[in-house]
């Protein structure tokens, strides 16, 4: 009887901490990071433009990617905000708060999963502990970028996928549900164009003579869902491949001897344990503070978790499916030459946080007294290294600042304006862009858009125009203002 009640009490602290974690993710909302990227300034002008007029910045009507510095963005969220602008208007702290929120979802669904996974309460909230203390999940809800939304669609795909895997057929439900989180997973960020297949093909762990015609129909119909895709792509000259073709080290040239080799070390690059929870990724926009993505116990304990499903759970189809999951996970972005791109292996912490699962299981399934206080240990390290990581966080996020072109609506824009002439033009050399920043933040202001003019490449905007740019330089001009990235002139 003590026994129980104590470990109740367990329980509700557990949960206690769960939902200070959790409303913890809307503290410094939106002042930290500073200012707006200029990516999340052009989802939010596309989210605006949605919301009134049902078209993009181009006069697209309702368009299935969305234009922008010459790649295409994903239209889920982008369609998701102006849900929020339509009700709320356009903000950044709107936009902030449903990133926010994101994560805040993705927590939960992963409680949720852990909790039919184990049936222990104490498990499901450890999990979401882990899970909202991993600084690779919480900066990934810190930023307007489509990928906030892929930790909670992939969670809710693989409760999906579980559902599924104790079901003898495979009727309505959960073909309609896993064809759909197919789809969503595709058109919701760009790795899914790989990753959601690679899903797909995996569903194969569940073969069975009474689930054939069950699993046939996913195939066809998500298979039928992304055509449009197909179309889109092939009708705007391969436009959604840009991007890929910017960041892949694969080219025209190269052998299929230096692609494999290429694709082998980039892989293990983004394995890496040590650049995992230790060093993690080396971009200050998506990553700060001195550790490493996810927290070194909630990765030891990933670990452990993959070598219990390895040697007691190998013959479960759906931990089978997990792991061939979390092999696959890296491989787009391992397509690419960055060293373990947050973003675009957003899949990971999501799956090694599931993994976790098995290994507190295993730790508290028996009566030796040395597991349950590695137990302990564990959950007294992740708040220990998850608080020291906020901290951080928290001091060094907004020195960021010139990144997320804070200086642009304090004095970027103020510089314009104070010279009382309109149109404001603006010129943005090739490979500089910036002109969303005007539009975005000309719309807070409450400025149409027929008061700013972008200038065509290599066009000089008429004498006496006040122009926002980001050369470094201007010729024939009066400089007004020199700032990070952006000048401020008058044209003679």
């Amino acid at each position: 009887m003590l026994i129980g009640h104590h470990n109740r009490i367990q329980n509700y602290v557990l949960i206690l901490v769960v939902v200070l974690l959790v409303l913890s993710y809307f503290y410094q909302v939106p002042q930290n990071p500073p200012g707006f990227y200029i990516d999340e300034s052009s989802i939010c002008y596309n989210a605006y433009t949605i919301s009134v007029s049902g078209q993009d910045e181009y006069g697209a009507k309702w368009p299935l990617y969305f234009r922008a510095f010459g790649e295409y963005k994903n239209p889920i969220y982008i369609y998701l905000l102006s849900i929020f602008f339509r009700i709320f208007g356009p903000g950044i702290l709107v936009a902030r708060l449903l990133s926010a929120s994101l994560g805040v979802i993705a927590i939960l669904l992963l409680w949720w999963l852990a909790f039919r996974l184990s049936r222990q309460t104490f498990v499901a909230s450890f999990v979401a502990v882990s899970a909202s203390l991993t600084p690779w999940l919480f900066e990934n809800s810190r930023l307007v970028f489509e990928v906030a939304l892929y930790p909670a669609l992939l969670v809710l795909f693989l409760i999906a996928v579980h559902r599924a895997s104790t079901k003898e057929r495979w009727g309505v439900p959960e073909v309609i549900s896993l064809a759909l989180l197919l789809s969503l997973l595709t058109y919701s960020y760009s790795i899914g164009r790989l990753f959601a297949p690679l899903l797909a093909l995996g569903l194969l762990f569940f073969i069975s003579r009474k689930r054939f015609v069950g699993m046939f129909a996913i195939w066809l119909i998500y298979a039928t869902s992304v055509v449009p895709a197909f179309i889109y792509n092939s009708r705007h000259d391969s436009g959604l491949m840009n991007r890929f073709w910017l960041l892949t080290y694969i080219t025209p040239q190269s052998s299929y001897l230096q692609i494999g080799q290429g694709f082998i070390t980039h892989y293990l690059a983004n394995i890496n344990p040590w650049t995992i929870a230790v060093t993690g990724e080396n971009n200050v926009r998506d990553h700060v503070g001195t550790m490493g993505s996810i927290l070194a116990p909630t990765l030891l304990l990933a670990l452990l978790g993959v070598v219990v499903v390895i040697r007691r759970l190998r013959s479960d189809l759906w931990w089978r499916y997990l792991l061939f999951a979390l092999i696959v996970a890296p491989i787009p972005a391992s397509l690419t030459v960055t060293e373990l791109p947050q973003i675009r292996l957003i899949a990971v912490p999501v799956l090694l946080q599931v993994f976790t699962v098995p290994a507190v299981l295993w730790l508290l399934d028996s009566r030796q007294l040395w597991r349950k206080v590695v137990v302990g240990l564990v959950v007294a390290l992740l708040l220990t290294q998850g608080l020291i990581y906020r901290f951080q966080f928290r001091n060094t996020g907004p020195p960021r600042w010139y990144i997320f072109d804070e200086q642009f609506p304090r004095e970027v824009l103020p510089a314009a304006l104070a010279e009382q002439k309109l149109p404001i033009y603006f010129q943005d050399p090739p490979g500089k862009s910036g002109y969303v920043q005007l539009y975005w933040y000309g719309l807070l202001r409450g400025m149409p858009a027929n008061n700013f003019v972008r200038l065509p490449a290599e066009t000089k905007p008429p004498s006496g125009a006040v122009v926002i740019s980001t050369a470094e330089e201007c010729s024939d001009c009066q400089l007004l203002l020199k700032s990070i990235n952006y000048i401020v002139y008058k044209a003679e």
